[in-house]
């Protein structure tokens, strides 16, 4: 497989970057080059893009959809310009782009920074302005990494079921996101056959000490589960001030990390005064690697219930960045701490595009797929069929870039799988069925093939602590109005 790996640091000045860039192609010599490049996406724009991916189908009158199409606009000019900064204007850039692009469709495009810098430039966003193509629907992958840190973990054995440990944390009880809001429309059922390839478990109290305790018990037992996914909330904040109050961080300052704001994700402590309890990258990462878990998957939404607006707020932005940070530091913190991949949502998406993608996502991992290919498959096909029915009639909606993927090195839970393989995946509420196609074939037509897909569905585990899910939403869930989540958790 191809390589092009761009690598970001602090640069010059404010909204300054060096950027290295190398690119390794089997069969020739690698080629490589480095440059500081100005790039920003100001606090105004991204309220905007904030206000697009949350908001905006809530609203289908004038000036909404106007508003939408400058700022789907926006979001294609900000990517050409980022492609523009490291690629054009010096011999040696454009003639490793030219290296590059016949070979894009199976190639690993690698983005790697640090935590500080996690979040500076929306990656995903990169667009070839000559020819209107993507880079993160094109390549092969398209993942977050990076260099140094511990070795990364990944299992130790060809899985014969792929265990999920899933978290639904509602800590605001009757007052936040229902439970089932995105369990339920994940599947529908299962087949006999299917029973034989997952492992749904759903942690049961959804507190970070059971989930500790859980992990160390599977574990013990020889089968230590492949990926935990996190439904709930996250926040970003300075640690002094939460007052400490049910704050559970990490003792050891890992190399990269630095003081100041960081994301946690908030875990239900009943018995504690303010009944939650907010944990660092660190901590989880520290966990996830003990107890020999590879893969985090992050449902985590922050500003739970806040009212839909009907356009954007740009005098009052600052907090359009806070659920991004939030995503982008914990994601790099665990896996600074050893995690071999974490997939997170950096907005508050719906609940049918949450589902869509994580059901998308687990049944191309049960092909064999790498994690990196997995998402960049989900992605491909939210960009492939972007109308969402929330309100009103179905839109489309560009929200294909939201999904962010961190992999330090391809990472695989099963072997190749033919693309014939009957792998079937069923959404709950009215969802149809969707045909796959191989990841190349949609990357080079953008559309979908005859291959046949496999439905995945849930298996619960008899095990104490470890509660089945309802795959059906309650009628009092159905009555509320949309729900939207990140990653997902629902708002």
């Amino acid at each position: 497989m191809a390589t092009l790996r761009i690598s970001q640091q602090p640069g010059s000045g404010p909204n300054r970057h060096q950027i290295a860039v190398e690119a390794e192609i089997p069969g020739f010599q690698r080629l490589s080059f480095s440059r500081e490049i100005e790039f920003s996406l100001s606090p105004q724009d991204g309220e905007k893009i904030r206000w697009y991916l949350e908001d905006y189908l809530q609203f289908d009158e004038d000036p909404a959809p106007q508003i939408a199409a400058r700022i789907e606009q926006l979001m294609a000019d900000r990517g050409e310009a980022l492609f523009r900064a490291i690629f054009e204007g010096r011999n040696d850039a454009v003639q490793l782009w030219a290296f590059v692009e016949p070979y894009l469709s199976s190639t690993r495009i690698e983005v790697v920074t640090g935590i500080a810098a996690a979040t500076a430039i929306p990656w995903e966003l990169i667009r070839n302005p000559h020819s209107g193509v993507n880079l993160a629907l094109s390549a092969q992958a398209f993942v977050r990494s990076q260099q140094g840190g511990p070795p990364s973990l990944a299992p130790g054995k060809v899985a014969d079921k792929v265990r999920i440990l899933l978290a639904i944390c509602r800590p605001g009880a009757d007052e936040d996101v229902p439970f089932r809001s995105v369990a339920g429309r994940l599947v529908k059922g299962l087949s006999d056959s299917d029973r034989e390839a997952f492992q749904l478990d759903v942690l049961r109290p959804p507190t970070y000490e059971r989930l500790a305790k859980v992990l160390k018990l599977a574990k013990e037992k020889g089968e230590p589960y492949h990926i935990v996914h996190f439904d709930g909330h996250g926040v970003y904040a300075e640690p002094e001030a939460l007052g400490g109050v049910g704050q559970i961080l990490s003792k050891v300052l890992l190399k990269g990390e630095t003081k100041g704001p960081r994301g946690y994700l908030i875990f239900e402590d009943p018995e504690g005064k303010a009944r939650s309890e907010r944990v660092d990258g660190a901590k989880i990462g520290g966990l996830l690697r003990d107890t020999g878990v590879p893969i985090l998957i992050l449902n985590a939404c922050q500003s739970a219930f806040a009212e839909a607006k009907s356009q954007p707020n740009e005098d009052a932005p600052a907090s359009a960045r806070e659920e991004i940070e939030a995503y982008g530091s914990l994601a790099q913190a665990v896996m600074n701490a050893g995690a071999a991949g974490v997939v997170a949502m950096r907005y508050s998406v719906y609940v049918v595009t949450a589902a869509q993608f994580v059901a998308e996502l687990y049944g191309d991992l049960a092909r064999g797929r790498t994690l990196g290919e997995a998402v960049a498959w989900a992605r491909g096909n939210l960009a492939d069929e972007p109308n969402r029915k929330i309100a009103y009639d179905a839109r489309p909606l560009q929200d294909w870039a939201v999904p962010v993927v961190w992999e330090r090195t391809p990472l695989s839970l099963w072997p190749q799988k033919p693309e014939g393989a009957p792998l079937r995946i069923t959404l709950d509420g009215g969802g149809r069925r969707r045909a796959a196609s191989t990841p190349n074939c949609r990357r080079l037509l953008r559309s979908a093939s005859s291959a046949a897909t496999r439905r995945f569905t849930r298996s619960i585990a008899p095990s104490t602590g470890i509660a089945s899910c309802c795959c059906t939403p309650s009628p009092a869930a159905a009555r509320r109005r949309p729900r939207r989540s990140s990653l997902a958790g629902t708002r």
